[in-house]
C-alpha cells in the first residue's frame, strides 16, 4: 500500500498521534493562533515526514502570514509526497497566476498594439523580482522588453539598441532560446552590424529550424550585402516553412528583380501586396517597380491585383504613375473603381470626365463599365435618379450579368424588392453570380420578400437533377459539382434560418462553409449580414472586407 494511503487510513483513527496533532493545529489556525499551529504542524512533520497533508497546512499557514515564498515551498513539498493532492496542486496555480500576472498583462497590452505602456509593465515586472516575480522570469521579460524596443523603433531613437541590450540579457539567462537569438539578430541588422546579425540569426536557426522570419532576416542581411542568389535562397526557405509570410515574399521579389528575373519579381510583388501591403519597404519598392519601363506591360494586372486585395490607395498609386502606359479607358476605369472602393464617389466623374461617349459601355478589367462605376458613385452618394438614369443606359448599351446585379441592388436599397427579386432570381442560373444572387436574396427573405424560399429550393433541386442525370456524380469530373452541391444544400438551409430569425443557426452554417468552400465570397457577404445584425460590428468588416477580394480577374 502506497504512504499516502496509509496515511489517509491511519488519520481516520484519532489514537494516530500526528492526525491528532494536524487537527488541533487547523484549530489553531482557525483561531488565528499561528504560533500554536505552527509548533503542532513542526510535531506532526517530525513524526511522519511523508505525509502530504502537514505540508498543505504549513503552507494554508504560511498564507494566512502573506509569506507567497514559504506558501510556494510548502505546496512545492506536499505536492512532492503526494502529486495527487488537489489541494496543494490548486493553491500552487493560484500562487503561480499570481506571480506571473504583471508578465501577463505586460503581454496582453504588447498584443493590443500598445507596446508603451506593455513596457512600463515590463520594467514594473523586473522591479518585483524576487519579492513577488520569480527570478526565473528574468530572461522572458528582459526579452519582452527587447520585442517592445523593436516594435517601438519607428517612434523612439535609439530603440535598437535598447532591444539588442534586453536581448543579451534575456540570452544571459537562457543561452538556448531561439527567439532571442532571432530578435538580437534583428536588431543587429537595423544597426548595420551584418557580421554580428547573420551570426545570432544562424544560432536561432540552430536551435529552431523553422524559424521563417529569422530565415527571412539571414535574406535581408544578404541583401545588404548584394548577395542576392543568397537572399533568393533564404527567402524561399522562408516561404517553404510559412506560405504566409509576407516578408519574406517582398524580399523575393527583391532578390529577383537583381537577378533580372523580372515576370517571377512581378509575381512575388503582387503576392506581397495581398499578404501584407504596409511593409517597410512598400514605398521604395514602388518606387522603383515603377521606374523600371520593363515592367509597363504588367502594371495595369499589377492595380488590378491590389484593387482584388481591397488595397485601393495602393492601386491609385500605381496607375497614377502609369499614365500613357496602359489603355486609357482601362486606366480611367481603373482610377474610378479605386476611388469607389476607397470611399470617395465624388472622384468617379472627374476620373472618368476625359473619355469619350462611346468608351463609356466598354467591360473593364474590374468587371464593370465606366458608365456603371458614375452609376455606383451616385448611388453612394445618395443620388438615386443618377443613379438610375446611368443603370437604364448602361443597360442598353451593355446589359452583363454584374451590372444586372448592381441594378438589383439598386432596385432593393429604394424599396422596389419585387424588382431586385426578378433580377436576382434570373441571376440564379448565372455562371459567375449565381451564389452573390443568392446572397442578395437572403437579404430579401430577411426584410419579408415572398417567394425567396421557393425560387432557391427550385435552383437547388434543378442543380440536383442535373447530377443525377452525370451519373449521380460518379466519375472524377464531377467532384466538385458534388462538393457545390453539397455547400447548396446547406445554403438553402441558412437562408431559411435567417428567414425565420435564427440568426445563430446562420451563423453557425455560414462558419461551416467559409473554410471549405471553393468560392468563399457569397459566403463571407451573407455572413457580414449577419453579423452586423447580432452587433458583432468587428466580423462584419472583416467579412465584408474578406469578400471584396473576389473581384472577377
Amino acid at each position: 500500500m502506497a504512504p499516502q494511503t496509509l496515511f489517509r487510513f491511519f488519520a481516520r483513527f484519532h489514537l494516530w498521534k500526528p492526525a491528532v496533532l494536524l487537527e488541533r493545529a487547523e484549530k489553531c489556525l482557525l483561531a488565528h493562533d499561528y504560533d500554536g499551529a505552527e509548533s503542532l504542524l513542526n510535531q506532526a512533520i517530525q513524526r511522519a515526514p511523508e505525509w502530504a497533508e502537514a505540508g498543505f497546512l504549513m503552507a494554508r499557514l504560511a498564507k494566512q502570514r502573506e509569506d507567497k515564498t514559504e506558501e510556494e515551498g510548502w505546496l512545492m513539498h506536499a505536492l512532492a509526497c503526494d502529486s495527487r493532492h488537489i489541494g496543494a496542486e490548486k493553491a500552487l496555480l493560484a500562487i503561480r497566476a499570481w506571480q506571473y500576472q504583471p508578465v501577463m498583462q505586460g503581454w496582453k497590452l504588447f498584443h493590443a498594439g500598445r507596446f508603451e505602456s506593455a513596457a512600463q509593465l515590463f520594467e514594473a515586472a523586473l522591479l518585483l523580482i524576487p519579492e513577488r516575480v520569480p527570478a526565473v522570469f528574468r530572461g522572458e521579460i528582459h526579452e519582452a522588453l527587447g520585442w517592445c524596443a523593436w516594435e517601438l523603433s519607428s517612434f523612439a531613437a535609439g530603440s535598437y539598441e535598447k532591444g539588442a541590450e534586453h536581448f543579451r540579457h534575456a540570452l544571459g539567462e537562457a543561452p538556448e532560446k531561439a527567439s532571442a537569438h532571432k530578435g538580437l539578430g534583428m536588431c543587429l541588422f537595423r544597426m548595420q552590424e551584418h557580421a554580428a546579425a547573420e551570426a545570432s540569426l544562424m544560432e536561432a536557426l540552430r536551435i529552431n529550424p523553422k524559424l521563417y522570419d529569422a530565415r527571412a532576416f539571414r535574406g535581408w542581411v544578404a541583401c545588404s550585402q548584394a548577395q542576392w542568389e543568397s537572399a533568393h535562397e533564404h527567402f524561399e526557405a522562408s516561404r517553404k516553412i510559412n506560405m504566409l509570410s509576407g516578408d519574406a515574399c517582398w524580399g523575393l521579389a527583391w532578390a529577383c528583380a537583381n537577378l533580372g528575373r523580372i515576370k517571377d519579381s512581378f509575381a512575388a510583388y503582387r503576392e506581397a501586396f495581398e499578404l501584407e501591403p504596409d511593409h517597410a519597404t512598400r514605398s521604395q519598392t514602388l518606387r522603383w517597380f515603377l521606374a523600371d519601363p520593363l515592367w509597363n506591360e504588367m502594371l495595369l494586372p499589377f492595380a488590378m491585383s491590389l484593387l482584388k486585395a481591397n488595397q485601393a490607395k495602393a492601386a491609385l498609386e500605381v496607375l497614377d504613375a502609369s499614365f500613357g502606359k496602359v489603355p486609357r479607358v482601362q486606366w480611367a476605369g481603373g482610377r474610378a473603381f479605386a476611388f469607389l472602393q476607397d470611399g470617395r464617389p465624388r472622384e468617379v466623374e472627374s476620373a472618368l470626365s476625359r473619355l469619350e461617349s462611346s468608351e463609356l459601355d466598354l467591360l473593364l478589367q474590374t468587371g464593370h463599365t465606366p458608365r456603371q462605376l458614375k452609376a455606383l458613385a451616385a448611388q453612394a452618394q445618395g443620388h438615386y435618379e443618377a443613379a438610375f438614369g446611368h443603370m437604364e443606359l448602361a443597360m442598353k448599351h451593355s446589359a452583363h450579368d454584374g451590372l444586372r446585379l448592381d441594378m438589383g441592388r439598386l432596385w432593393a436599397e429604394t424599396g422596389s424588392e419585387d424588382k431586385a427579386f426578378e433580377l436576382y432570381t434570373a441571376l440564379l442560373s448565372s455562371a459567375d453570380h449565381s451564389n452573390t444572387a443568392q446572397t442578395e436574396l437572403a437579404g430579401l427573405a430577411q426584410a419579408g420578400q415572398k417567394g425567396v424560399l421557393d425560387a432557391l429550393e427550385n435552383h437547388l433541386l434543378g442543380g440536383l437533377a442535373h447530377d443525377l442525370a452525370s451519373e449521380h456524380c460518379g466519375g472524377s469530373e464531377h467532384t466538385f459539382d458534388c462538393q457545390h452541391e453539397s455547400a447548396q444544400a446547406v445554403w438553402v438551409r441558412a437562408i431559411q434560418a435567417q428567414s425565420l430569425g435564427d440568426l445563430e443557426t446562420t451563423l453557425e452554417l455560414i462558419q461551416s462553409q467559409i473554410k471549405g468552400n471553393l468560392t468563399p465570397s457569397p459566403w463571407f457577404l451573407l455572413g457580414a449580414q449577419v453579423a452586423e445584425k447580432l452587433g458583432d460590428l468587428r466580423l462584419s468588416h472583416k467579412w465584408k472586407t474578406a469578400a471584396s477580394s473576389y473581384l472577377p480577374s
